[in-house]
């Protein structure tokens, strides 16, 4: 993805990424920079917000990628960590559900109404 306007600082070429450890220092800046700013939920996180710890949080979203290792009641997901490649900060986060459950039809709806 390329953008050309240069009055946003999020913008330039953005690469999607698997989060891993060598993400942990530009996570915890991510996370802290929400937490700086009054915003105590990021959404499509994977939890992050709640988690706070991120070897915790990425064990998590390792888990959430299968059925087989997911929590009961929910879906499994991909997060990928948005990245600006100019400088490799973290300027936002994506959550891909691989499938959708009743529940989270049901949610879905609630908020179109």
């Amino acid at each position: 993805m390329k953008y050309n306007n240069q009055k946003n600082k999020a913008y330039g070429e953005l690469e999607l990424v698997f989060p891993t450890k060598e993400y942990k220092k530009e996570v915890e800046e991510y996370l802290q920079e929400f937490l700086n700013n009054g915003e105590n939920e990021i959404a499509g996180d994977g939890g992050l917000d709640r988690i706070k710890d991120f070897d915790k949080w990425l064990e998590k979203i390792q888990n959430d990628l299968s059925i087989n290792t997911i929590d009961k009641d929910r879906v499994p997901a991909t997060v990928y960590l948005t990245i600006r490649k100019s400088d490799k900060k973290i300027v936002g986060n994506l959550q891909i559900r691989h499938f959708l459950n009743k529940k989270n039809i049901k949610v879905w709806r609630t908020y179109r109404r």
